[in-house]
């Protein structure tokens, strides 16, 4: 079929903000074939004071049978960024006769009452977000919280401009020691400016040193610390912080007779056991406060949440 010999068709239309209902100046709104046999875009048009604009589209160049029919896309005056698309909901043929209308939608006001983000609280943000430890607060404290991501979440986008953004950390975990390689591990502690002071083997005995291992907890991982590691095959079982009074004698023992003899059990071993058990409590005691601390932060971060949702509920209602 020969291609449409017609004079150049004319689309007319206007844009319009949804929310105001007023025309958009200065935006490019392009016409385009809705089979999409035409991969480019058929014409252009620039919206005037009102938000009107005027097609020309030149049938006969692209051979089209019959009119096609036609959606339209709306960029910004740079014709760069995408503002709309109305191929789901816009569709124009020439037989229609009727201007076409495109609305946009625009984002969301600033509440009022508000103030926007300066440049400073700008980049305190992005220290915030690069140097915290989110991960790390979480798995050390998702016990004791039993909470979620969500909470994590909700402070870094509704409250991060009335909390002090001092970076999130905690120390490193035993996980990045216990149960790897005697190299990874190594690696893990330079990491964190952990020195490896020497690396024993780990033959639990009835001694001072084994029964140190039976405690508890082992102890928190700190910068600048120095650590003995006991592997078993090349596997970090245990590992120790090296004090003043710090034996470097490796734990000995006959393998299979759990009596053998090792270092007495005296005194002085009992109370520096002690000793640590006490410090270790105490630094327990602490992290419960601290928890205790930021679950308060926690809840009034969610009393502002509900409040700013309000405020945002009852500016678009309006």
């Amino acid at each position: 079929m020969a291609a449409i010999n017609e004079s150049p068709m004319e689309v007319t239309g206007e844009v319009l903000d949804r929310a105001t209902n007023r025309g958009r100046n200065g935006l490019t709104v392009q016409a385009w074939d809705a089979s999409n046999k035409i991969t480019v875009a058929l014409g252009k048009a620039t919206t005037d004071s009102n938000g009107r604009f005027t097609i020309r589209i030149e049938y006969r160049q692209y051979n089209f049978p019959a009119p096609p029919d036609l959606y339209f896309k709306v960029y910004d005056a740079d014709g760069k960024n995408l503002l709309g698309n109305t191929a789901d909901y816009v569709i124009w043929n020439s037989k229609m006769q009727e201007d076409v209308t495109i609305y946009l939608y625009t984002q969301v006001q600033t509440v009022s009452g508000k103030d926007r983000l300066g440049a400073r609280q700008a980049l305190n943000i992005a220290n915030f977000v690069q140097k915290s430890d989110f991960l790390g607060v979480f798995n050390e404290g998702k016990t004791t919280l039993s909470g979620t991501w969500g909470m994590v979440g909700d402070m870094v986008s509704n409250y991060i401009k009335n909390i002090n953004l001092t970076p999130l950390k905690v120390n490193m975990s035993r996980n990045a020691v216990v149960n790897k390689d005697v190299a990874t591990a190594t690696s893990n502690l330079r990491a964190q400016n952990i020195q490896v002071n020497e690396v024993l083997p780990y033959r639990p005995s009835m001694d001072s040193s084994s029964l140190k291992m039976m405690t508890g907890a082992i102890p928190p991982l700190k910068s600048g610390q120095k650590v003995n590691l006991y592997e078993v095959n090349g596997t970090v079982k245990y590992y120790s912080v090296v004090t003043a009074t710090t034996s470097a004698t490796p734990v000995t023992n006959v393998p299979g007779n759990p009596l053998a003899p090792g270092a007495p059990i005296v005194h002085t071993d009992m109370k520096a056991m002690q000793t640590e058990i006490s410090a270790n409590r105490q630094a327990l005691a602490q992290k419960d406060q601290q928890i205790a601390i930021l679950l308060q932060e926690l809840d009034a971060i969610r009393r502002d949440q509900s409040e700013i949702k309000a405020l945002l509920k009852g500016k678009s209602s309006t």
